[in-house]
């Protein structure tokens, strides 16, 4: 790290928790330019984690378990979040005393306040939160990154739209993604879709999710032999993986994101409305090692009419999201008189508890669609070169 670097990070580490926005984004401009996104990301980190908008209790009060599925080659994972689980009891609790206010509307009428939009930034319940504005692709696609108040990871960031316009997965999206990751090579970059309970979040804002280091399991499955096909630098082919999912792999990103959007908008013109996916990309390992960078690119294909079992319910009521799909469980903490057996299946049966819960959320692929979805990817990749 050089002296100027040094002493760029020390002076805005040194920020007090009520610095405005505006000087947070000139400070991390400077430490941009001078050394990259990924540094401006670590100090925006270190300073909301000082200002205490998040805090070590949520990042470790968690317990992590992982099981290894000697059948598929992987390792699935699951955590127990303690600190969400907090989160969402106090706003029951909030909700069921607002209940009782005489006049009082769990419906209000007009337009509800958005939950990312840039005007979220010290207003009450979040002073502490600042954000990191950019240019995406140079042509004025802006987006604001913010680090989720509850993260499931260290370095868990949300980059934002800042034009407030819905949740959309489509091709636009994988050009969104490859350029973050360009920005951000050690980070994985992951989406929720855009159909509730089809691995949905926030659906009145464009969004995506990025993590530092993090690489789930799904992006260590196994191809199904002979479900694949050659695009120009990698290639297309359907996991050995409980939800139906497609790998794009390879160095040439115009080819992997013609070949990735073009199975996006096949998949979701089959069921207008319905269909749509998940998206989970990470820089390929190694690709920092001189040779032309290569990139893993995972569709998980989703559907509103496949969800969680109800026999898993009691473990899981809420959605399935994209973190959840690629293979790593999201459990609140085991509530009521099952709680001890719900435990024990935790910790004794998680493996098939969680290939259970991803299952349960993934539409059926029959082989002539595998092939009408590759043939249609492997044709649009072919092309684009």
């Amino acid at each position: 790290m050089s002296r100027y670097l040094g002493a760029l990070r020390e002076a805005f580490l040194a920020l007090p928790p009520q610095t405005p926005q505006d000087t947070i984004q000139e400070r991390l401009e400077e430490i941009r330019a001078a050394s990259g996104l990924e540094e401006a990301l670590d100090c925006l980190h270190r300073w909301e984690l000082a200002a205490g908008y998040i805090t070590r209790e949520k990042l470790e009060d968690v317990e992590r378990l992982e099981f290894p599925d000697p059948d598929a080659g992987l390792t699935f994972r699951l955590q127990v979040n303690y600190a969400r689980t907090r989160y969402s009891d106090a706003q029951e609790k909030e909700r069921q005393a607002q209940a009782t206010v005489p006049g009082f509307d769990p419906v209000p009428d007009g337009p509800q306040p958005c939950l990312l939009c840039r005007h979220n930034v010290g207003s009450p319940g979040k002073e502490s939160l600042r954000v990191f504005e950019l240019d995406l692709d140079g042509r004025g696609r802006r987006f604001f990154f913010q680090l989720t108040p509850f993260p499931l990871y260290p370095y868990h960031f949300v980059p934002v739209l800042s034009e407030h316009t819905p949740q959309l997965l489509s091709s636009r999206s994988l050009e969104d993604m490859f350029a973050l990751l360009a920005l951000a090579p050690g980070y994985a970059a992951l989406s929720n879709s855009d159909v509730e309970w089809a691995g949905a979040s926030i659906l009145s804002h464009l969004h995506f999710q990025m993590l530092r280091g993090l690489r789930l399991p799904v992006l260590e499955a196994r191809a199904v032999p002979g479900a694949s096909r050659p695009i120009p630098g990698g290639r297309a082919e359907l996991l050995d993986y409980p939800l139906a999912s497609f790998r794009f792999s390879g160095t040439r990103a115009q080819a992997l994101r013609a070949g990735a959007g073009a199975l996006l908008e096949k998949w979701k013109s089959l069921g207008p409305g319905r269909n749509t996916v998940n998206l989970n990309m990470v820089r390929a390992p190694g690709a920092d090692q001189g040779s032309a960078p290569g990139f893993q690119l995972v569709v998980l294909l989703r559907n509103p009419d496949y969800r969680t079992p109800e026999r898993l319910r009691p473990f899981k009521s809420e959605g399935v999201g994209v973190v959840e799909a690629s293979g790593e469980a999201i459990l609140p903490v085991p509530r009521g008189p099952e709680a001890q057996e719900m435990w024990r299946v935790i910790r004794e049966e998680g493996l098939g508890l969680v290939k259970s819960l991803i299952a349960g959320n993934s539409p059926p692929m029959p082989s002539a669609l595998t092939r009408e979805l590759l043939d249609c990817a492997a044709e649009a990749a072919g092309a684009a070169g």
